[in-house]
């Protein structure tokens, strides 16, 4: 098992948010909605628009060894 450690979020990390929101938006087999079409519904794409804003606040996972380099 790896030892793994969090890092603080970044607006880099809007990416894999969009990923995510994308993978549950399509967690029915029958849907798979492109990420276009989930960031063009203001329903869902309010869940990452403008990351990272004043108040967004996260704490991603990190691998151990890119925490110690830090």
């Amino acid at each position: 098992m790896k030892d793994f450690g969090v890092r603080a979020a970044t607006s880099a990390d809007r990416a894999f948010l969009v990923d995510m929101l994308a993978a549950a938006v399509n967690w029915l087999p029958e849907r798979n909605w492109p990420r276009e079409q989930i960031l063009a519904d203001p329903a869902l794409a309010h869940y990452v628009t403008g990351w990272m804003r004043p108040d967004d606040s996260w704490t991603p996972p990190a691998s151990a060894a890119s925490a110690r380099s830090r």
